[in-house]
């Protein structure tokens, strides 16, 4: 058994998880994979073609699509937010660049659990396009769900697509990411491992985003939503040790 197994293994022996999957490999692919205990406490046993909830991983996949756009000519680095999304113009955030918002630098604070007091997608961005800025832009790194949330929106608009459409053109499907989606159907949430009891809605959550802020928006958003399967993050892991032209190229 490899360190990672046993390490993964005991955190499931003292109930950190139900269940956990490790890949580590390089651009020829894995070199160690497996899987360890079940899809919740009460669950079946993990069998490696499992779904799970990518939380914040799902940023930097949104980021290789904003990428891709970048290199189509769609987007620029340093287009303003204003340059994209209309009701943002005139506020404090109109001059933030689309490289401030992939590196976390514009200022706009992060893990702000507005779902609590705006239950409703267009309240919610609202608050989001209302939040004040807590450092001035471009000074200070500061991880911000909430500005990739924005950068979701200037994707949209730049490229008149949805998010999700633009992430499976632009970057799932010319890897062969066949799994990773977000809001999975019915036969991909029967093979999803639950990420909590929450609190928020009163039980456990399997196959839906676990973060609220996203589940308000509908399950998709720059910060979170995506679910995949181990076998296509070693793809993506695979595709960007080797220099990532996949997400890129053409398509």
């Amino acid at each position: 058994m490899s360190v990672l197994a046993e390490l993964l293994a005991e955190g499931r022996e003292q109930r950190v998880y139900s269940g956990a999957a490790w890949s580590v490999g390089d651009a020829r692919g894995p070199r160690d994979r497996g899987w360890t205990g079940t899809r919740g406490w009460d669950g079946p046993p993990l069998d490696g073609d499992d779904l799970w909830d990518l939380a914040s991983v799902t940023k930097p996949i949104a980021g290789l699509a904003v990428m891709a756009l970048v290199e189509r000519g769609t987007l620029g680095l340093d287009d303003t937010v204003g340059t994209h999304l209309p009701d943002y113009r005139g506020g404090d955030k109109e001059a933030l660049t689309v490289r401030q918002l992939l590196t976390h630098t514009s200022g706009i604070p992060g893990q702000v659990p507005l779902f609590r007091d705006h239950p409703t997608r267009a309240s919610l961005l609202e608050a989001v396009r209302l939040l004040p800025l807590t450092a001035r832009p471009g000074t200070r790194v500061q991880y911000s769900s909430q500005g990739f949330i924005v950068l979701g929106l200037i994707a949209e608009a730049a490229a008149g697509a949805p998010l999700d459409a633009l992430v499976e053109r632009l970057v799932c499907g010319p890897l062969g990411m066949r799994d990773t989606v977000f809001r999975p159907d019915a036969g991909r949430r029967a093979r999803a491992v639950a990420t909590e009891d929450c609190p928020w809605r009163g039980r456990p959550v399997v196959g839906e985003v676990h973060d609220e802020n996203a589940v308000v928006l509908g399950g998709v958003g720059g910060h979170a939503g995506l679910f995949s399967t181990l076998a296509d993050m070693e793809r993506l892991g695979a595709a960007l040790a080797a220099g990532g032209r996949g997400p890129a190229g053409p398509g």
